[in-house]
């Protein structure tokens, strides 16, 4: 018996069917985030549909990663500037434009059967006349008449900060580093080694990488079901992870024996690099959100070290002054430097959000500050790209504590092989 496409389904009116349950909830997470300030990870996390979250998650991220463009696309063929009608259009110029997963005529007919019964036969008239003109185009051509910070892929506000700040020929790459897709990089953890027949099994290769590396040897692949299939992954033997991370743990001069705290750990990618290095020290592993911190936990029982991992608030630290020989504050950030897996962290740059991040910024500083020993070592690090949340707060930090100095400091910018990051070493007199 010949199947009906599922696609033409119907329940009581209502368009249903996989393609068009993952069209309806991209259009809800998109909503999520324009309206309710949710970043894409929270949207992907809470709002999302586990069993189709992973297309929901592709549908959005090109989105991101193209967001100039469709929305100039949108704008040349549509003065429509309904909130709940450009979402559809969004999402379905996203699949139509930037994804292969399903023939364009087929996403212009899920986008608009879903108008008609979300929103009435005139909307979804109007959507189908936009789709049908601009889902078509040739992006090339069409992008050929636009401005830079089009073809880049960004805000025009930090599009012309940047520009400032790195000039034309560096802001380029940089932009063109954060639209492509993040390849899956990690680390073998424990006991087990990178032998060339592992390597090849699981198709995968090791990176080269700067100094600001630390010796640690990362490596990528392009098929995680390998690495699913080879038990690595259930046997603690790998930890996915971006080798930016490196940069602001391995600042830190341990000896091993040391009482550290990380401040801001969640989920404990930088905690597990600390707790490798105190083989007869003590790690505290802190971070306000309980939920957060479950993941922590777990990723945490991969590492050697003692640990503990408490609920606690940067802003209000659970430690008696002077309790520690380092403390790791990775502060809440822009994440501008992570946009190759946070893509709407470049939409969401503000000038005026980043003054409050500052502000945060700051206030954690003076919190951690104290926490330290006479003698001992602070690293302060984001994954922003932003002198403001940077060697700015690093200065500033600086001039109103004299008895701290500033050892090193380093910001890395993304590349192909990894997420850009800034981290600079303080020390707390002894005296």
């Amino acid at each position: 018996m010949k199947k009906e496409n599922p696609h033409k389904n119907r329940i009581c009116g209502q368009p249903s069917g996989t393609a068009m349950e993952i069209f309806s909830a991209a259009v809800s997470g998109l909503a999520a985030w324009e309206s309710d300030g949710l970043s894409l990870d929270d949207v992907l996390d809470f709002r999302a549909p586990a069993k189709i979250r992973r297309s929901i998650s592709s549908i959005l991220f090109a989105f991101f990663r193209n967001k100039a463009a469709i929305e100039a696309l949108i704008a040349a063929h549509s003065r429509e500037n309904k909130p709940s009608v450009a979402r559809v259009l969004k999402v379905a110029l996203a699949e139509m434009q930037f994804q292969t997963g399903l023939p364009r005529e087929l996403a212009a007919s899920i986008a608009v059967d879903y108008a008609k019964a979300k929103f009435g036969v005139r909307p979804a008239g109007f959507i189908n006349a936009v789709l049908r003109r601009a889902g078509t185009l040739e992006m090339d051509k069409f992008l050929a008449g636009q401005a830079e910070h089009v073809h880049l892929n960004l805000p025009r506000a930090l599009y012309e900060k940047w520009r400032s700040a790195h000039g034309a020929e560096k802001l380029c790459a940089l932009a063109s580093a954060l639209r492509k897709e993040a390849a899956l990089s990690f680390r073998f953890t424990g006991e087990t080694c990178a032998t060339e027949e592992l390597l090849a099994k699981i198709e995968s290769k090791e990176l080269v990488l700067p100094e600001w590396a630390g010796g640690y040897r990362f490596f990528s692949t392009a098929r995680f079901e390998l690495l699913a299939e080879s038990g690595l992954l259930k046997e603690s033997g790998i930890y996915i992870q971006d080798p930016s991370t490196v940069l602001a743990p391995s600042l830190l001069p341990l000896s091993g024996h040391e009482r550290v705290l990380d401040l801001c750990a969640a989920p404990g990618g930088k905690a597990g690099l600390l707790a490798e290095r105190l083989p007869k020290g003590f790690l505290v592993a802190g971070d306000r959100s309980w939920q957060r911190q479950r993941r922590t936990s777990e990723n945490l029982l991969r590492f050697s070290g003692r640990t503990a991992v408490l609920v606690s608030s940067a802003l209000e630290p659970a430690y008696c002054p002077g309790s520690f020989d380092a403390v790791l504050l990775d502060v809440p950030c822009s994440n501008t430097g992570v946009a190759r897996r946070r893509p709407d962290a470049l939409w969401r740059y503000t000038e005026s959000r980043q003054a409050e991040l500052a502000a945060l910024q700051k206030k954690m500083l003076e919190q951690a500050a104290p926490l330290l020993r006479p003698g001992g070592s602070l690293v302060y690090s984001t994954c922003s790209i932003e002198e403001e949340e940077n060697a700015a707060q690093v200065r500033a930090f600086l001039e109103s504590h004299r008895d701290f100095s500033l050892l090193r400091e380093e910001r890395i910018l993304p590349s192909a092989f990894h997420d850009g990051a800034y981290a600079a070493l303080l020390m707390l007199s002894a005296e």
